[in-house]
């Protein structure tokens, strides 16, 4: 019998092979019919600061890396945040084993600056900081800490373009109530005094809504990065958008009586006590929980783990199977879940 920590690096490797592996197909799926001479030399070099990503700045410009603050500057009023977040996805976007092998195989074929696609997501503030360019000066120290708060918070437009399809402004701790924004380290009873003008910085209605999220959460490849043609990749957006879930489609296998978005299952109300965004004691859970253990686990981030092992019981997946019928009672199986007796 294996023992549990076999079975667990072989999942490793599997999952390693299976991320190399990916880059390595779409780049030969490009490669078939007539497109095989014209392959042969690469896409021409990204003519401005972010092509070929989706992602903008408000005025066009890069924002320069040391102009974003660090998670630890928010922690100290957010700690139940902070605390969540240090261990998600997010956090571990940019140095995450299996997509590093990924974007790092782009680098070498295609050269940095096509990796802003990829990073637009993984890596925003090297992308919005123009770091992905060749030569360039400006510090990737923001990469440890991935997505990172005021990646997410500076965030003014969203577009179902593609990977990277947002608008990013320079972040600012507090904005005046003509929507100025006040671009400077303000300290934390500045915002104490002005907590109106802090929600209105770093909260607007976009975040609550599933297009923020299919800003990334509905990647593409672009022919300015294939040389070849447009190429849809994973699309949690559209799949929310065609199921019952999202109450917007007239042909759901399944019906809901109440809509449920990305936030309703990824983002729920956590309780928190230290945390002085909460309200009567409940903040939106940080974790963004989904259905990845290997890489939390890869990084001793246990609680990590075991918070998504209860997520993924707790009933948000149900699994149907169309091609089993009960013998007994002739009756068919359609979802598999702790309910169905038979």
């Amino acid at each position: 019998m294996r023992s549990p920590r076999c079975i667990k690096l072989k999942v490793l490797i599997v999952l390693i092979a299976v991320s190399t592996l990916s880059v390595a197909v779409r780049y030969a799926s490009a490669a078939n019919g007539h497109d095989v001479q014209r392959l042969k030399s690469s896409p021409e070099l990204p003519s401005t600061h972010f092509s070929p990503s989706n992602a903008r700045t408000q005025d066009g410009n890069p924002i320069p890396s040391a102009q974003f603050f660090s998670a630890v500057r928010c922690a100290s009023c957010h700690k139940e945040i902070h605390e969540d977040w240090s261990e998600s996805l997010h956090r571990n976007s940019v140095r995450e084993p299996f997509y590093k092998e990924s974007v790092d195989i782009l680098e070498r074929q295609r050269g940095i600056e096509f990796t802003r696609h990829c990073e637009s997501c993984h890596a925003p503030i090297s992308l919005a900081s123009g770091a992905l360019t060749t030569g360039s000066k400006e510090s990737r120290t923001m990469d440890d800490e991935g997505v990172t708060c005021t990646v997410c918070h500076s965030i003014t437009e969203a577009r179902l373009d593609g990977t990277g399809s947002y608008t990013i402004r320079r972040p600012a701790l507090i904005e005046n109530s003509d929507g100025t924004p006040v671009y400077s380290d303000v300290s934390d009873d500045e915002i104490l005094k002005d907590v109106a003008g802090h929600k209105r910085a770093m909260m607007r209605p976009l975040l609550k809504q599933p297009e923020f999220c299919a800003a990334c959460h509905k990647s593409s490849v672009p022919p300015s990065l294939n040389n070849y043609k447009f190429q849809r990749g994973f699309n949690a957006y559209d799949e929310w958008q065609m199921s019952g879930a999202s109450t917007e489609t007239i042909t759901p296998y399944y019906r809901r009586d109440k809509r449920a978005d990305c936030a309703t299952c990824h983002i729920p109300m956590t309780e928190a006590t230290k945390d002085m965004a909460a309200t009567n004691g409940y903040v939106a859970s940080h974790r963004f929980l989904s259905a990845n253990t290997t890489t939390p686990l890869f990084y001793g981030q246990h609680k990590q783990v075991e918070k998504t092992k209860e997520f993924l019981k707790s009933g948000v997946i149900t699994a149907d199977i169309f091609a089993i019928r009960n013998e007994a009672t002739g009756k068919a199986f359609v979802s598999l879940n702790s309910t169905l007796s038979d």
